[in-house]
């Protein structure tokens, strides 16, 4: 079967039974010339049910096969189909990108990709994640495929047994192709018994509540009756803002200063740094007005970036469109982009999520410190002795967009703001994807009443929102957050200090877009009135042609540090290396706890409820007899419908005070099954639970940056929203079923955990120590202090592993002593 170009190897697995030898069906590797027929085995596999294995292989002169292509086209839409890269040579990725793109249509299908590690995220975020949104899985060995078939993800059945997943490894050939199929314990355990469509379940739960929330906040603020009355309630809600991204550093010296200058015609361009915290290095761009039509003082706009380098040329162009209106501009750099990437192993989100979730553990924020770089670099501008400080604003771009956001509802120096390519609400943001970057999400901030509306609407400034119609950041959310920003400003008789700006196309800051921004800026910062209200058809007729523009640098003028990166400066820090100062500082000042106290305060901290709290009704479903082992299936249900799947197994004749055990692992029922046949064979009555966001409650609907090995990371992250963690809500699970299993034989529970949810059992011990008579946890995350306390590359960390605030009180496997 070798080809020149790629290698396709189809294996068909039906699940229908055949035979007393084998009662599943197995269909060998298809001959090549079979395939395309119309009548042929593909085609009458697929009208049997049969699931698709498609393996690419790089051949010799890295072309694609057509017949990958018109395979594809047979596969009818919606069905699932592993797709398994048999090579690291990334010449693959385009190649079977170029087929997907040529047929729009065969992204009707849902694909699983295997890919060895250094393919993964190349596949993920630069071929299927902009056209694919949430129709994919990449998984790194055909183990974790497998794994799917438990969710009915994938139908493949096979014996729960490492000699198998091994030989499934192996899978390439008519010899290996054949399945030993698993033994009725499996089968049953794994069966999902619960309704049709509960797969999503524990997202969906979650996210009813924050798109509840987010229409809430709307509400507050189109409540509000009076000038008095909203200048009470913006400024209660800054409070709750600042108290809930953290606090602010102490203001220290800016070391504000210019290294090199460039003349333009009628402007000039300044490379600059300046440190927002002792040793942070932020270097910058500059532009002067020098055109003698203008006169200092000048207004100033200062500009956040967006996902990608400073030199980028949307910036240069932003920064010229500004100077060229009679204002100064100053653009800085992001953490971990362009001259400040620390880390080439993340790409700039993973990094971004990564000193986030250090921030979080420690009780602050990325939000807190990415507002705070933009809090000096307003603070830069404003020493400068041609700028007038009365007339500074702020505008930018995507995540550029959501730093102009919380700086708007912050820094209330500001005269007018522009965020583009961000705004919108929770319920369109968190229904059509995942939350975003680290810094784009506050913790607790729903509770409180804060979204998207309330950073345009808290600091009473001139405001204009930005939205492309085709953007991710939906633009349905934008219109809905305009229409409550504008009965506020109707109420307030300000009507003209917000407006909505908004373009065809994808996201992006194209010269219609970025031309409203600067107009905005020039209409209230210089006083041109006349611009009012923006002639938005005029500006989008500039995206059509707009020639080549002035982006202010090239070539050599472009890196500020010549290329030699903010942390390698003499003196230079990383924010890793500062945020472990804060980590020895808050360890040093922890308090030693009674058992009592420390259940009170993980209980707080994670939000914890005990069983009575969270109203948790137990369902029996059936029973089943498996030869001497009793089966019983039973639903854990709260209010709002979500059930925890649990599967309760008995030998006959065991004792009615026989030891009983909880086992509950990341990977659902049946990777707990070993264990679960030697707690059966020492006479323990066993428990087999599948906690929120795992097994049949836990399919990904969109994978949240690079964590594909945890799908349930975006329920995490809109559990942090609310102020809640994913760690208290399976911890609330494993007490509810705990307290159950007590009861019904008045003996501490023995507590199994692996993996993730290994967290999630060490803080439910730690809240109700009286239920449990022993935790073993298995195949955990590293610890808080390791993941924040080890210098160099930080390991891959995520939200669904973390507490809000905990590491300046304990470490997770602390509760376990």
């Amino acid at each position: 079967m070798k080809m020149k170009s790629i290698v396709v190897i189809f294996t068909m697995l039906s699940m229908f039974a055949v035979g007393a030898a084998s009662p599943f069906k197995t269909l060998q590797v298809l001959p090549r010339g079979d395939i395309y027929q119309e009548g042929g085995d593909l085609a009458k596999a697929l009208r049997e049910g049969f699931a698709i294995v498609l393996e690419v292989k790089m051949g010799e002169n890295g072309k694609l096969a057509g017949e990958t292509e018109r395979t594809l086209n047979l596969i009818p839409g919606g069905r699932k189909v592993l797709v398994r890269w048999r090579t690291d040579d990334p010449r693959s990725v385009p190649l079977f990108a170029e087929a997907l793109n040529r047929n729009p249509a065969l992204f009707e299908k849902e694909y699983i990709f295997v890919a060895p590690g250094p393919l993964a995220q190349e596949i993920g975020e630069k071929f299927i994640w902009p056209r694919h949104m949430g129709s994919y899985r990449i998984v790194e060995s055909a183990a974790e495929a497998l794994d799917m078939r438990r969710r009915d993800e994938y139908p493949i059945v096979v014996r729960d047994a490492p000699a198998v997943h091994a030989r499934m490894c192996m899978l390439n050939s008519a010899a290996d192709s054949e399945l030993m199929v698993e033994d009725r314990l499996t089968r049953a355990v794994g069966r999902n018994f619960l309704p049709a469509q509960t797969d999503i379940s524990s997202r969906a739960s979650v996210y009813s509540r924050v798109a509840e929330l987010d229409a809430a906040a709307d509400s507050a603020w189109r409540g509000l009756k009076s000038r008095e009355e909203y200048d009470a309630y913006r400024k209660a809600m800054r409070v709750k803002m600042l108290k809930a991204i953290g606090s602010f550093p102490e203001k220290t010296p800016l070391k504000f200063r210019t290294l090199r200058s460039f003349s333009k015609d009628g402007y000039r361009v300044d490379h600059v740094v300046y440190e927002s915290m002792p040793g942070l290095v932020i270097p910058g761009y500059l532009f002067v007005p020098t055109d003698p039509t203008f006169k200092a003082p000048y207004a100033a706009v200062v500009i956040s970036c967006g996902h990608g380098e400073m030199s980028y040329w949307k910036y240069g162009r932003a920064c010229v469109d500004v100077v060229r209106r009679g204002m100064a501009a100053f653009v800085f750099e992001a953490y971990e982009q362009g001259e400040r990437t620390e880390y080439t192993e993340y790409n700039c989100c993973q990094n971004h999520t990564l000193i986030g979730l250090k921030a979080m553990l420690l009780g602050s924020s990325m939000a807190m410190l990415r507002i705070w770089d933009g809090i000096r670099a307003v603070d830069c501008v404003e020493t400068l002795p041609f700028v007038d400080k009365s007339r500074i604003g702020y505008m930018g771009q995507s995540g550029g967009g959501t730093m102009t956001s919380l700086m708007t509802a912050v820094d209330w120096r500001l005269a007018a703001t522009a965020p583009s390519g961000y705004l919108t609400n929770f319920g369109y943001l968190c229904r059509l994807m995942s939350p975003q970057d680290a810094e784009q999400n506050i913790f607790g901030q729903l509770a409180f009443g804060l979204n998207h509306t309330g950073y345009v609407l808290m600091p009473d400034t001139k405001v204009l929102v930005t939205g492309r119609f085709n953007d991710f950041f939906a633009y349905g959310g934008t219109v809905q957050l305009m229409e409550t920003v504008k009965s506020v400003a109707k109420m307030l008789g300000e009507s003209d200090h917000y407006a909505m700006n908004f373009a065809p196309g994808p996201h992006g800051w194209t010269e219609s877009t970025l031309e409203g921004s600067a107009q905005w800026m020039d209409a209230w910062l210089n006083g041109r009135k006349e611009l009012l209200p923006l002639d938005g058809a005029a500006n989008r007729r500039l995206d059509l042609n707009c020639g080549k523009v002035d982006c202010g640098l090239a070539g050599e003028e472009l890196p500020v540090l010549g290329g030699k990166g903010a942390t390698r400066l003499e003196g230079a820090r990383d924010i890793h290396a500062v945020l472990r100062d804060w980590f020895h500082g808050d360890f040093k000042a922890r308090k030693s706890r009674t058992p009592d106290e420390t259940a009170a305060l993980v209980r707080r901290l994670a939000c914890i409820r005990t069983p009575a709290e969270a109203k948790i009704v137990v369902k029996e479903i059936e029973t089943e007899e498996i030869g001497d082992v009793t089966l019983r299936r039973l639903a854990f249900v709260y209010p709002d419908g979500l059930a925890l799947p649990a599967v309760c197994l008995t030998r006959k004749g065991t004792a009615a005070d026989a030891p009983r055990m909880l086992l509950a692992g990341s990977h659902g029922r049946v990777a707990m099954l070993d264990e679960t046949r030697s707690a059966l064979a020492r006479g323990s009555e066993v428990m087999l639970l599948d906690v929120q966001g795992v097994g049949d409650i836990g399919k990904m609907v969109y994978p949240y940056y690079g964590a594909h090995d945890t799908p349930e990371e975006e329920t995490a992250i809109m559990l942090y929203l609310m102020g809640e963690s994913m760690v208290g809500a399976r911890a609330t699970d494993i007490l509810a079923v705990a307290e159950w299993l007590k009861e019904r034989g008045r003996r501490p529970i023995e507590l199994v955990a692996e993996g993730s949810v290994a967290i999630a059992a060490a803080h439910a011990f730690a809240a109700d120590r009286s239920l449990f008579g022993s935790v073993d946890t298995r195949n955990a995350p590293p610890s808080w202090t390791e993941f924040l306390d080890k210098p160099g590359v930080p390991p891959p960390y995520r939200y669904t592993w973390c507490v809000n605030g905990a590491l300046k009180h304990y470490d997770w496997k602390d509760l376990l002593k």
